[in-house]
């Protein structure tokens, strides 16, 4: 349902939807696929994918990691409480986290 053209916010850390990372990962055929999150809690080669770009709201080791290989990371400034305030700006088609009921 991810389209090769597309704009995802997954949660921050822990919140992050492990499972649907990983499945990405499995794709080639990203053109334009735009992922904001923040402090990332796993390693997914989506984010080493050509065509994947990731928007972090805060550069932890795996988003400095990525940056230092030359995947494509940018920075969106934030802090914990503006993460939402980013998320309305970008507008994202579609949203994934992790829940516990």
């Amino acid at each position: 349902m991810i389209r090769e053209t597309d704009h995802l916010t997954v949660g921050l850390g822990p919140a992050q939807p492990g499972g649907l990372l990983d499945a990405l990962s499995e794709r080639d055929d990203w053109v334009d696929l735009r992922i904001f999150g923040a402090l990332l809690v796993g390693w997914y080669d989506l984010f080493t994918k050509k065509g994947v770009t990731l928007l972090s709201g805060f550069y932890g080791p795996i988003e400095r990691i990525l940056l230092a290989q030359g995947h494509t990371v940018e920075f969106i400034p934030s802090d914990f409480r503006g993460f939402t305030r980013a998320v309305h700006h970008l507008k994202p088609r579609v949203v994934g986290v992790t829940v516990a009921l």
